[in-house]
């Protein structure tokens, strides 16, 4: 018996193709992690998370946060993309800040609304008490 190998190949992957396929389809209804959560019940668009600030791209209004999604050793970090524009308030330790104000890694809640497909904060309260773990480059040389 001869066995043509690239039918065999082209069928096993085909096989893996349908089960992918299938996988997805029963994936959709199962619930994935909140990314964020919504803030008000009635209100489908609203957000409302904390992380910590990784990256502030001012020259696309745009703010790089990472979240830690899950527990324990299954945890993993969710890094968002959060826009704001000039109805945004910043906050630093609740009192009014402005972008010179924000220092990479601070930790901050973002309160904000789904626009247009994309996440925009309404506002974002930033804290000056440094994470535990995170250390500034000053600090770091010492």
């Amino acid at each position: 018996m001869k066995i043509d190998w690239r039918q065999a190949v082209a069928g096993g992957l085909m096989s893996l193709l349908i089960v992918a396929v299938a996988g997805c389809a029963s994936a959709a209804s199962v619930p994935l992690p909140d990314v964020a959560s919504s803030a008000k019940p009635g209100d489908p668009d609203s957000r409302v998370f904390a992380g910590l600030i990784v990256s502030l791209r001012r020259m696309s209004s745009t703010m790089v946060i990472s979240k830690d999604e899950g527990r324990g050793e299954g945890a993993y970090p969710n890094f968002i993309h959060v826009k704001y524009d000039a109805t945004t308030r910043f906050l630093l330790d609740d009192h009014p800040a402005t972008l010179v104000d924000i220092e990479q890694y601070m930790k901050v809640k973002i309160d904000g609304h789904m626009r247009d497909g994309q996440l925009f904060a309404e506002t974002a309260n930033f804290s000056s008490v440094p994470s535990p773990n995170v250390k500034h480059a000053a600090q770091a040389k010492e």
